[in-house]
């Protein structure tokens, strides 16, 4: 690309974010060219948090929920963020998930049956030693 526009080696390319701010000029032109709004600044926090949430009630694998909340922020042209956001954002909300349906599980259960439960997570005599 240098060679066909003619440009030399000594020219660099890229933003020096502390002397001007072009590159952020450039990010809020890309956004309004795409019709996206950003991610951060705004309620996309919430929007993704619920999303996860939703997803997490009917969804088990941590990358579905993420699929399912990008594909939220997505049909509410929300730019996406960094992929550790979304994993962050589902790993909670998993797991807040995961301990809910747990408990509720938990509270149903007689207390014969909860013994039934632990009976069998007992190992036999045979596994407890080496």
């Amino acid at each position: 690309m240098r060679a066909a526009a003619n440009i030399g080696p000594a020219v660099r390319f890229g933003y020096d974010t502390q002397a001007s701010p072009t590159l952020f000029r450039h990010y809020a032109a890309v956004r309004e060219h795409l019709g996206v709004k950003p991610y951060y600044g705004t309620d996309a926090g919430t929007i993704a948090t619920r999303a996860a949430h939703t997803a997490a009630l009917s969804m088990d694998q941590p990358v579905d929920i993420i699929n399912a909340t990008i594909d939220e922020l997505i049909a509410q042209d929300i730019e996406l963020p960094a992929f550790s956001t979304l994993d962050r954002i589902t790993e909670q909300i998993h797991a807040k998930t995961q301990a809910r349906l747990f408990r509720r599980v938990a509270r149903r259960l007689t207390n014969e049956q909860k013994n039934n439960v632990w009976r069998q997570l007992e190992l036999p005599p045979c596994c407890l030693t080496g």
